[in-house]
């Protein structure tokens, strides 16, 4: 990038938020410069000249970047680890357009699971600086679970005779039937119950 001036003569040092990048300056009033790695977004790149630090009130955004993932293919349920830059103010993970839970390390590492419903197709890593789009698509093997189950509270205390709402989200894989056979049951010897569901279009409620 280039940044222009009328007071930059003589300058010593150039920095993104703090990081150093090495730059030139030519002709004088002109330096040029490569966003470094390791930086993010902040105020505008600041030149040290011999009168001291020059800063801007100009912010300037570090734009997310994925270099790989692994592995590069896999199936629902399956983790992947996402390698790049500028992952801190990431806020959405998608494998081929479905959005998956994830988690940052570093700034730079992305670990999430590829979701329900996913297909292959690029992974996107979304955040308040941007998108960033791998260059490559994880390659989606099918895999033994058809659909996945999600319900909201994950769980409750219900007494004796009382009622209990649940809603229930169902992501598909291609080609899953839409008909579901939901059953809810105590399990025995306790006070518990457990949800299952089945590709057939029935409610049952045992106890």
């Amino acid at each position: 990038m280039t940044i222009t001036s009328t007071n930059f003569t003589g300058a010593t040092a150039v920095s993104f938020n703090g990081v150093a990048a090495t730059f030139t300056e030519n002709p004088p009033g002109t330096i040029t410069t490569t966003v470094p790695a390791g930086a993010t977004t902040g105020p505008s790149p600041s030149p040290r000249l011999a009168a001291g630090l020059l800063k801007t009130t100009t912010r300037f955004t570090v734009t997310p970047a994925i270099t790989s993932f692994a592995p590069a293919n896999g199936q629902v349920g399956a983790g992947v680890t996402i390698t790049g830059t500028n992952f801190n103010r990431g806020h959405a993970v998608s494998f081929g357009g479905r959005a998956a839970a994830f988690t940052v390390s570093k700034l730079r590492t992305v670990t999430t699971t590829v979701p329900f419903g996913a297909a292959t197709g690029p992974i996107t890593v979304t955040t308040l600086d941007g998108t960033a789009i791998s260059a490559t698509s994880l390659r989606l093997r099918p895999g033994a679970h058809l659909f996945g189950l999600t319900p909201t509270p994950s769980s409750q205390n219900v007494s004796a005779g009382a009622s209990a709402t649940y809603t229930f989200n169902v992501s598909r894989n291609p080609g899953f039937a839409d008909n579901l056979t939901f059953q809810c049951y105590r399990i025995a010897g306790s006070d518990y119950g457990k949800f299952t569901a089945r590709t057939r279009l029935l409610a049952t409620l045992r106890r």
